[in-house]
C-alpha cells in the first residue's frame, strides 16, 4: 500500500556497492614548527549508501615554516636557535570505518542539481615522524620513528557527475611527538591532536549509479 511504502522510491544510490578512489592533498594544521604539505589517497568500498571500509594514506613532500619558527629565528641567538631539534609529519596512514548519516541534493542557479553527502570515520592507523634540525643533525635520530595514531575524521562529498565527487575532509591523528629538544638530550613526547585537512576528487567505479 501507499502508507507501506518507501518515502522515496527509485532513489539514487550514489555510493552502494561501489569502489571510491580519491587523490587528496592534505594540510596539517597545528604543527608548532613545521606545516607540512601531504600528497596522497583514500580508497574505501562503501558496502551499504551508509558504510565503507576504507584506508587512508598522506606521505609529506614539502614542509614550510611556521610563523613560531620564524620568529624564533629571527629573535633567538643563532647559536641557541641551531640547537633546536623538533619532529614534523612525514607519513600518515590509516584503516577505518565511514558512515553516512547526511546526504541530500542541493540546487543551483534554479537549473543544475548536485547531491552531496556527509561522512564520519574511524579508524587506526599511524605517522611516520623525522626530526629535524637547524643546524647539526646530532640527535634527530632519537626524534625520528612510527607512532601508532587512532583517527577521527570527517568529510564532505559534492558530485559533480554520477561517478566524480569533489571532497573535504578534516581527520585528527592523536599520536605522540616531539615539539622542541635542546641538544641531543633523550626527547619526551607528548601525545596529542595533530589535526590534517584534506582537498581532493573522488572516482566512483562502476560509473553508473545504483537506483532502489
Amino acid at each position: 500500500s501507499l502508507e507501506e511504502g518507501p518515502i522515496v522510491r527509485r532513489k539514487l544510490l550514489f555510493r552502494s556497492s561501489r569502489f571510491e578512489v580519491a587523490p587528496r592533498l592534505g594540510f596539517t594544521l597545528n604543527d608548532a614548527y613545521k606545516r607540512n604539505l601531504l600528497v596522497g589517497v583514500d580508497a574505501n568500498y562503501h558496502l551499504t549508501n551508509h558504510f565503507a571500509l576504507g584506508i587512508s594514506f598522506g606521505y609529506g613532500v614539502l614542509a614550510s615554516n611556521t610563523d613560531l619558527l620564524d620568529q624564533v629565528n629571527i629573535e633567538v641567538d643563532p647559536v641557541i636557535s641551531n640547537d633546536l631539534r623538533y619532529s614534523t609529519t612525514q607519513m600518515l596512514f590509516d584503516v577505518h570505518v565511514a558512515y553516512v548519516p547526511l546526504f541530500g541534493k542541493i540546487s543551483i542557479l534554479d537549473s543544475t542539481v548536485l547531491n552531496y553527502d556527509l561522512s564520519l570515520e574511524l579508524g587506526f592507523g599511524g605517522a611516520l615522524v623525522a626530526g629535524v634540525s637547524d643546524g647539526s643533525p646530532a640527535g634527530t635520530d632519537k626524534l625520528s620513528g612510527f607512532q601508532p595514531a587512532p583517527m577521527l575524521g570527517m568529510g564532505f562529498r559534492i558530485f559533480v557527475t554520477d561517478s566524480i565527487a569533489v571532497n573535504l575532509s578534516l581527520k585528527d591523528y592523536l599520536y605522540s611527538s616531539v615539539d622542541v629538544q635542546e641538544g641531543a638530550a633523550t626527547p619526551e613526547g607528548e601525545l596529542r591532536n595533530n589535526f590534517v585537512f584534506g582537498l581532493g576528487a573522488s572516482f566512483f567505479f562502476p560509473t553508473e549509479v545504483k537506483v532502489s
